[in-house]
Parts: structure tokens; C-alpha cells; sequence
């Protein structure tokens, strides 16, 4: 490009090649020369709106994802334009923009970019408070691939969000025994049932963790921790004789998170 500055492409290869390689600064640098010769090239537009979301310039961004959105309408990015707008506080926008994102859920299976990519529209969903139809396209997803801990946490955590806390434990529970160490996880979930309810979910979380940990002979100071949030799980269902049986376990194990819980 030094001895042919004005070669047709060149520039707008090179910002995406930059782009591609972090060094996002630099590509902007190259494709606003791009842009200069080809001020509508779709992929040039498309590669600085990439650029500018990178660096957090969400405003600017959304008016090169319109720019590419117009000189290629058969391609938008409207999961992008989505998240801009989510991220600049529209939320409005952001929704009419991922409602326009049209997924064929007869289609299994797909590739992993296309998995990724769904997976993506459920999580910005959720984040603009729409936890309902996130789970529509995690429900898809796990069709294909009903053991992808992604898919299976991101579930869990939807279900706790529109209150179905019984489905929510059991996808939790599943994780134990797809991720390693994830008990640790499930106890942290179990202290908030334990404290806010309902409380029997506690108590089935935990012992799940100590059913898994008893079998996978795992031996941890957080395990400990199960005695305590048991017997408060047990405290707040008013049963007494369970109570005092691991409040006895956890006051000799945890006195101090004893303490904090009770």
C-alpha cells in the first residue's frame, strides 16, 4: 500500500486483518482510508462498526452497523445492533432489534458458530429482562446438545429468574456431574434458598453436594460449609430435630460462618 496507496480493497484487507489480530486502533486507521475510496463497501462498513464496538464506542458503532445494514440488507447484524443498543441503555430498541433475528428452531444439528451465535441472542434477552424467551432458545439448544454445561447453567439461572426454582435446582444439580468442582457453585445457590426460600430447595441442593462429593471422595474446607447452610435450610422449615443434628456438625466445623448465618 506504500507504492499503491489507492489499490482496490487494500486497505479495507488490511483494517480487517488488523481487526483480527487486536489491533483495533490501527484498523480504524485503515478502514477510514478504506472508506475514503469505498464509502460503501459492506464488509468495510461492517468490519469499522466491529471496531468501534470493540472499543466500547456503542454510538458510533450503531451508525456503521446502519451504514452496512443499508449497502447489504441480506446480511444484517442485528445482534450487535441489539447488544449497542442494550449497552446505551435503550432497551426498547435493543428487543425490537433481536425480535427481528429470525431462528430456525426446526433445524438440528448446527455448527458451533451457529450455536454460539444463538446462545448470544439468549443471553442478550436476558440481560434486557426477558428471561422467558431466553429459555425458549436455550430449550432449542439443549435439543442438540442436552449436555452442554453453557447451556445447561445459562438454563438454570433463567428458570431462577422467571421463579421456577424446582427446574432451576435440578439443572443445577445436573451440573455436579458435568463440571468439575461445581458443588462449590451449588452451595453458594443453596445459601440463598436456605436464607430466602423456598427452603426445601436448600436442603435437596445440599444433599446433592454431599451425596456427589461423598461418591467422588472429594475432601475440601468449603464442604464444610454444607453443614451450616443445611441447618439453616432446616431452621427455617421449622425442622427442629434435623436443625439441631447439623447445627451440632456445623458448629464444630464452621463455628464462625455459624455465626454469620444464624
Amino acid at each position: 500500500l506504500d507504492v499503491a496507496p489507492y489499490y482496490p480493497g487494500g486497505w479495507g484487507l488490511l483494517g480487517a486483518v488488523q481487526y483480527f489480530n487486536g489491533r483495533i486502533d490501527d484498523a480504524v486507521d485503515s478502514l477510514e482510508f478504506a472508506l475514503a475510496t469505498e464509502p460503501e463497501s459492506p464488509s468495510v462498513l461492517l468490519t469499522m462498526a466491529h471496531c468501534l464496538y470493540t472499543k466500547n464506542n456503542y454510538k458510533a458503532a450503531l451508525e456503521y452497523f446502519h451504514k452496512y445494514n443499508a449497502a447489504d440488507p441480506s446480511d444484517p447484524d442485528y445482534l450487535n445492533m441489539a447488544n449497542c443498543y442494550y449497552r446505551l441503555g435503550d432497551t426498547d430498541l435493543a428487543i425490537e432489534y433481536l425480535d427481528k433475528i429470525v431462528i430456525d428452531m426446526t433445524k438440528q444439528p448446527i455448527n458451533d458458530d451457529e450455536f454460539y451465535h444463538i446462545f448470544n441472542i439468549a443471553e442478550t434477552y436476558y440481560f434486557c429482562n426477558f428471561p422467558q424467551k431466553s429459555i425458549q432458545i436455550l430449550e432449542y439448544l439443549l435439543q442438540g446438545s442436552p449436555e452442554n454445561t453453557d447451556v445447561l447453567m445459562f438454563y438454570g439461572t433463567c428458570k431462577l429468574a422467571v421463579g421456577d426454582l424446582e427446574t432451576a435446582s435440578v439443572f443445577f444439580s445436573q451440573m455436579l456431574y458435568l463440571v468439575d468442582d461445581y458443588w462449590q457453585n451449588l452451595l453458594s445457590v443453596a445459601t440463598a434458598f436456605a436464607s430466602y426460600g423456598p427452603f426445601e430447595i436448600a436442603i435437596d441442593i445440599v444433599n446433592s453436594v454431599l451425596k456427589y462429593v461423598s461418591v467422588h471422595n472429594h475432601e475440601s474446607d468449603r464442604l464444610e460449609s454444607a453443614y451450616a447452610i443445611m441447618a439453616l435450610a432446616q431452621f427455617n422449615s421449622c425442622n427442629h430435630q434435623e436443625f439441631l443434628k447439623y447445627l451440632k456438625l456445623a458448629c464444630n466445623l464452621t463455628p464462625q460462618l455459624v455465626q454469620q448465618l444464624f
